[in-house]
């Protein structure tokens, strides 16, 4: 840019106040005329959410020895600021409940896969949750969680090839609703492996249920399970 200095600043100045916005926007004790709208969780996960001008959002997990999570306090009446011209902006306004709802992804325009609320999310209608939303909010919580015991179970089936497909979540949904003894739920890390078709197998078992092979050949022996008298046999000479 040429000039002097002061030219420059001056010129910066001139584009600066030929850029500036008047921003219009409603009075702070109109928005503050209602409550926050408040967001809560019941189950163990959090939900980092983006909304666009609206900022990012946050709902926290639900901590093991409470009943709900800390509120997401969402404003009663909420600003989106947009342009009127090159000069001029002003704030719309809308409803702090419609933007509760589109954090927890529920409503027009929202896919089943946005909504919160099969996770334990849910808005509040008051300060507090009321027993009715706390029991309705573990009721949607424990339909997610049969949802994932069922989809486990169908991993399980399928084979080998397929465990890997089970995860902690689906661990945690069997836990949640006293399905631990699941062979799929007791975690890989607590499973034997059979070395003939690699099958996860509790570590509880003498045989393999998938390919019959003998894991502990001792136990075998001691319980004389029929189909495997060769073992009897093998043991009895080697004790002669």
């Amino acid at each position: 840019m040429p000039g002097t200095v002061e030219q420059r600043e001056q010129a910066k100045r001139e584009i600066m106040l030929r850029n500036k916005k008047d921003i219009f926007e409603l009075p702070q004790e109109l928005q503050l005329l209602g409550k926050p709208v408040l967001i809560f969780n019941v189950g163990p996960m959090r939900h980092p959410r983006s909304m666009g001008s609206y900022g990012q959002w946050t709902i926290p997990a639900c901590p093991e020895d409470e009943p709900y999570s800390k509120a997401v306090e969402v404003p009663y009446i909420t600003n989106d600021p947009v342009h009127i011209d090159m000069f001029q902006m002003a704030h719309r306004h809308d409803s702090g409940r419609k933007l509760a709802a589109d954090i927890i992804g529920v409503g027009q325009f929202h896919t089943p896969g946005e909504d919160l609320t099969k996770w334990g999310v849910f808005i509040a209608a008051g300060d507090e949750p009321t027993e009715e939303e706390l029991t309705k909010a573990h009721r949607a919580l424990n339909r997610t969680y049969e949802e994932l015991i069922r989809e486990a179970d169908s991993y399980w089936n399928a084979g080998p090839s397929e465990y890997k497909n089970v995860t902690a979540l689906h661990r945690h949904a069997a836990a949640c609703l006293g399905q631990k003894d699941k062979p799929w739920a007791r975690g890989i890390a607590e499973m034997k492996m059979c070395d003939i078709c690699g099958s996860a197998v509790s570590p509880q078992a003498a045989i393999c249920p998938t390919c019959r092979n003998v894991i502990d050949e001792e136990r075998v022996v001691k319980a004389r399970l029929r189909g495997y008298e060769h073992l009897w046999k093998k043991k009895s000479a080697e004790a002669e």
